[in-house]
């Protein structure tokens, strides 16, 4: 074969490789977000109003949706987006909120061709090049946006990246040494429909485009084909901003209010961060804003920064979301609003590396070849390694599969049972499966409707400010609406339906045929309730949720409150749930029958826990409904689990587990209960009263001085199950027997109570004692034991004569105690 073969050889395999990035892409993602959509993981916000104003647009009605009270009744009251015209094509074909989101998923998969195009153009060598197709599907940033409902901005990057590679294409030489092409070649053409079709995305892209202009004039030297850039850019801003979106809402847009602190009109805003520089950077560098900066940054290794000064592009962008008020603009990798940047941001990636590798190579061809590779190789590096900590793939630490169950599937059911032309109320995740009509309203808006649709059992729905118990009122008493459904959590209000109790089929989401826990255990509380486990729900950077399984002990006439407690990386319980839990509203405990199994989704929660790198959570039942009420809680006893389960807080409280935060997403840390021996500096053998023995125990410190702390590490073997909580005593004796230093205390300092050992498993018990300050240098030892806390009698001991005395075992390791 020749070697201009092999060169077309390898010419192409990399090719072939882009075009299978973007099949996985466009096939996993298309894939995911379809069932995201049926596991009700979408909502009106944006799937949910964007597919009702494409049905309403081919249905006679352009643009009309009814989701935004606030912005009236035409979408273009919001955002100018005449992509949607061309978009609303497709349900002349197949009307489905599905079609929209795999459009989605493959629009922001294209944009890795041009990407490509111009890395390959710029950098000479395809394998290098590939590395900015891949940073760019694997950037976290760019899957959020995919991931995050529908929005029309996030066609944006592949119109922009087009664009990008004809002004490449036309005043930059490629590697061939070929000067760029002159005149209005077919490549200037192109360049501007693609400019054109971005602008059609959203309005806020024209301050890209204006950018672009100057790009092209000052820095490129196109001067007349920047200033129309920027000419068009500027028109359409002005029009859009100052003609179409008060034309159909006359306050002008609703989204001006998150700069107030700045201004109020753009141009105001404008002039104030020119004229007030110490403003914007009070702004950019909070550390929220940092974080969105390093999102955009991280995964090409920082190298845009280098792509001086094609990055000022994405300026107006980045300070749309930066500078806004509103938190979650600055989150890149939980919405979408990283959509207009990131074209800019991996272009200026490119471009970084182009200039570094020729600084490197000093025009050595060979040199700058082997800068790009290693450049490529970094750019891939960080990709994956920002991926795996915040990236959706399976490639990621946190990556997880939505789950459609039983429960999701029944939502065909609901929707065939309201007619196509009702107007209808409906909860935010349903409404993308009941858009389809002329009037459909957020629940619960106060507007006149037919029907109102909600599903009291989705986690999304919290009790927060007593909305379900508020609900649950309303569905008794409300002479207007009575259920003409209700199944599983699902409940279907017709206006003039007879008022009538709640079916029996109703309570299914809170009774189910068997508890089916990540964690299981069986933990009674009290004579009353039994715990059977419990799954984590985690939701990336949200506060981790919890499904609770349960059983009735006994029928009880109680409604007990079932509470969830935070405590923080010192043992302190720092919050706690103040509303009963979704389920516990519709279902209390007064009415769980004995052996019934019960799920509660605790999603009400008051807490946050950003500010803490490690927590915990614990259960509790109590007989009352204040939350602090120590003595009204249950008494807590493990009966079974393979789990450590820690008991805090007079033994009141069961600790489910410990979370971690890295890179601001949760993980859990929880332990298994060991049942071998563990890792100890000493072994014994002394058995207390046929309860538990002492395996053996560590010393961290046998030499100290008075004012040290001795720290010892007690490790138990439990053989029977205990009936009551014995507390561990650890003493420090000098030779003459007198007692220097003294530990009393529950196991594993309060965690680990004895009546909750199971027979076989080991304890680790950590005991610190403090040597005053007056004790005399010298030798002495350590005794320890256990004693009842209610008559104060200590449990006899077995053993070899010499360390277990009657009551106690004296630990073999000598303590020397020495003067400073």
């Amino acid at each position: 074969m020749s070697n201009t073969q092999d060169g077309h050889r390898q010419t192409d395999i990399p090719t072939i490789v882009l075009i299978a990035m973007i099949a996985g892409y466009v096939a996993f993602f298309s894939i995911m977000t379809v069932r995201q959509h049926d596991a009700l993981l979408t909502h009106v916000f944006d799937l949910g109003n964007v597919d009702q104003t494409l049905w309403n647009t081919v249905h006679g009605r352009p643009l009309h949706f009814t989701t935004q009270p606030a912005v009236g009744e035409h979408r273009m009251g919001m955002h100018v987006e005449p992509v949607l015209f061309g978009i609303a094509l497709s349900y002349l074909v197949y009307p489905s909120p599905k079609v929209l989101l795999v459009l989605q998923t493959l629009a922001l998969a294209l944009g890795a061709v041009p990407l490509y195009a111009i890395a390959r153009r710029r950098l000479g060598t395809p394998w290098s090049a590939l590395a900015f197709p891949s940073a760019y599907l694997m950037s976290p940033a760019l899957q959020a946006t995919n991931l995050f409902e529908f929005h029309a901005v996030a066609f944006a990057p592949a119109f922009l990246l087009t664009a990008f590679y004809f002004m490449d294409q036309v005043t930059w030489p490629a590697e061939t040494g070929a000067p760029p092409r002159k005149g209005l070649t077919g490549s200037w053409v192109l360049y501007g429909v693609f400019v054109l079709l971005a602008l059609s995305c959203k309005e806020d892209i024209s301050l890209i485009v204006i950018l672009l202009g100057a790009y092209l004039a000052l820095i490129r030297k196109h001067w007349l084909a920047g200033i129309l850039t920027s000419i068009a850019g500027g028109i359409w801003f002005c029009t859009a901003v100052y003609a179409i979106i008060p034309h159909f809402r006359p306050s002008g847009s609703p989204f001006l209010a998150f700069y107030a602190g700045l201004g109020d009109n753009p141009a105001t805003i404008a002039w104030n961060l020119l004229t007030q520089p110490q403003l914007f950077l009070t702004y950019v560098l909070s550390p929220e804003n940092l974080r969105a900066l390093g999102a955009l940054l991280i995964p090409y290794a920082g190298l845009p920064l280098l792509g001086f000064p094609f990055w000022l592009l994405a300026g107006p962008s980045l300070g749309i979301d930066l500078l806004s008020n509103n938190p979650l603009m600055h989150r890149m990798e939980r919405y979408h609003y990283a959509a207009p940047l990131i074209p800019v941001i991996v272009t200026a990636g490119i471009y970084g590396v182009d200039w570094l590798s020729r600084t490197l190579a000093a025009r050595d061809a060979r040199r700058r070849a082997s800068a790009v590779q290693v450049l490529a190789i970094l750019v891939v590096t960080c990709t994956l390694w920002y991926h795996y900590h915040r990236g959706f793939t399976p490639l990621a630490r946190a990556f997880s599969w939505p789950e459609v169950s039983a429960h999701h599937q029944l939502i065909d059911r609901v929707v065939a049972s309201i007619p196509a032309d009702a107007v209808i109320s409906a909860q935010a995740n349903l409404f993308p499966h009941l858009s389809q009509r002329e009037r459909a309203y957020l629940w619960p808006d106060p507007r006149d409707k037919e029907y109102v649709v909600l599903d009291v059992s989705d986690p999304s729905f919290w009790n927060r400010d007593g909305a379900q118990e508020g609900l649950k009122r309303d569905v008794g008493q409300e002479a207007s609406f009575g259920w003409v459904l209700a199944e599983d959590g699902y409940l279907v209000l017709q206006k003039g339906a007879p008022l009538r109790p709640l079916p029996d089929e109703f309570y299914s989401f809170v009774r189910v045929d068997e508890a089916t826990p990540r964690y299981a255990m069986t933990v009674d509380f009290g004579d009353a309730i039994r715990f059977l486990g419990f799954t984590p729900l985690y939701e990336r950077e949200e506060e981790v949720r919890f499904r609770l399984y349960f059983e009735a002990l006994r029928p009880t006439a109680k409604d007990y409150a079932i509470t969830l407690y935070l405590i923080d990386a010192e043992g302190n319980v720092v919050g706690g749930t103040d509303r009963p839990q979704p389920a516990l509203v519709w279902y209390p405990t007064s009415r769980w029958e004995q052996g019934e199994t019960i799920e509660v989704i605790a999603n009400t929660l008051p807490w946050w826990t950003g500010d803490k790198d490690t927590y915990a959570i614990a259960l509790g039942v109590s007989e009352s409904n204040d939350t602090w009420d120590v003595g009204a809680r249950l008494p807590v006893r493990t009966q079974d689990s393979a789990w450590v389960t820690p008991v805090i807080d007079d033994g009141t409280l069961l600790q489910l587990m410990t979370v971690r935060r890295s890179w601001e997403l949760h993980y859990p840390e929880t332990v298994r209960r060991r049942y071998t021996p563990p890792e100890m500096a000493h072994a014994t053998q002394a058995s207390f009263a046929g309860k538990a023995e002492l395996a053996g125990y560590t010393l961290r410190n046998a030499r100290v001085h008075p004012g040290d702390t001795l720290e010892v590490i007690l490790y138990w073997k439990a053989t029977v199950r205990w009936e009551s909580s014995y507390k561990v005593f650890v003493q420090l004796l000098s030779a003459e027997g007198q007692v220097v230093a003294q530990q009393d205390t529950v196991p594993g300092e309060g965690r680990f109570p004895t009546d909750n050992w199971l027979p076989g498993e080991y304890i680790t018990d950590g005991h610190h004692l403090v040597v005053g300050e007056d004790t005399r240098a010298g030798h002495y030892h350590l005794i320890v034991g256990f004693y009842d806390p209610a008559t104060m009698a200590r449990l006899p001991v077995t053993g070899e004569p010499n360390i277990a005395p009657e009551n106690h075992v004296v630990l073999d390791q000598e303590i020397e105690i020495s003067n400073r």
